[in-house]
């Protein structure tokens, strides 16, 4: 397992956040949930994050990591830790509970989440930090909208075009096909717009749910610019077959395939309000 920099390469996220992602399995699994899946112990893990906030310079407490519950609730956590409401984990990391957007302002502290296949959005202008877990259920929600929302009542005065946006690996639209789409609330969205179309059907399904391309789509409606939008590309299902990582869908369908999470982590890096 590798820790891998969101900020370099080919496909580089501009430098006003460090955005730093894990990949690699078995053990490269980063939840408390699936160690003994993956042959580990909490000390392993933990030897793991602590391994991680050093690249941030950072303690495991300043690491507020994401509780999502499928849903679009958000939380600003420099106000949620004020209130109490944010309690440390097994890890010592901070967590926030019932949250599928989390939002800072402040450069101490570090945002985390850990898909399967979901995909999280790291949305930032170098002044305020979001991220964002963006699943089916999610983004059938309309997520990307009440992201952009939350981080406007957040920060009123951000310039929505000038924010940058990266996006995880998660499931292709084979990958994440589905058997049928009617518990889908905005069928005729993803109907219009090319984000539901039907396939040969596979393991998955016959319907094929570009879960990605609606949750950019939303992005650009919001506002923030296509080319401002970077994308790793990475299939989890498709690497997991692979042992490169870990995905939902497929350790559902095969008992060879260990059930795990990666990391994804950001912090605020520079300041533009000179």
């Amino acid at each position: 397992m590798k820790f891998i920099s969101a900020n370099t390469g080919s496909k580089r996220f501009p430098p006003d956040a460090k955005v730093v992602y894990s990949w690699g399995a078995p053990t490269g699994n980063m939840s408390p949930k699936y160690i003994a899946d993956n042959g580990q112990t909490l000390a392993k893990l933990s030897k793991q994050y602590t391994r991680l906030t050093k690249l941030y310079t950072a303690q495991l407490s300043d690491l507020f990591m994401m509780n999502p519950e499928h849903g679009v609730n958000h939380a600003i956590v420099d106000e949620y830790d004020k209130a109490g409401t944010s309690s440390i984990g097994r890890l010592g990391t901070t967590e926030v509970p019932n949250s599928d957007i989390i939002i800072t302002t402040d450069r101490s502290i570090i945002l985390g989440a850990l898909p399967a296949d979901c995909i999280i959005a790291v949305i930032t202008d170098g002044n305020i930090l979001a991220l964002v877990h963006a699943g089916r259920r999610g983004t059938d929600l309309m997520i990307g909208y009440h992201a952009i929302d939350a981080i406007l009542k957040a920060r009123p005065e951000t310039n929505i075009s000038k924010l940058s946006v990266w996006i995880s690996p998660n499931l292709s639209p084979e990958s994440g096909a589905m058997p049928h789409y009617d518990t889908l609330l905005n069928t005729d969205i993803w109907i219009d717009n090319g984000f539901l179309r039907e396939v040969e059907d596979n393991l998955n399904g016959r319907y094929a749910l570009d879960i990605e391309g609606f949750f950019t789509w939303q992005l650009t409606q919001k506002g923030i610019p296509i080319s401002n939008i970077t994308s790793t590309g990475l299939d989890t299902y498709q690497n997991a077959l692979e042992r490169k990582t870990f995905s939902h869908r497929l350790a559902s369908q095969r008992e060879d395939i260990p059930n795990g999470r990666f990391i994804v982590t950001a912090q605020l890096t520079s300041s533009k309000d000179k």
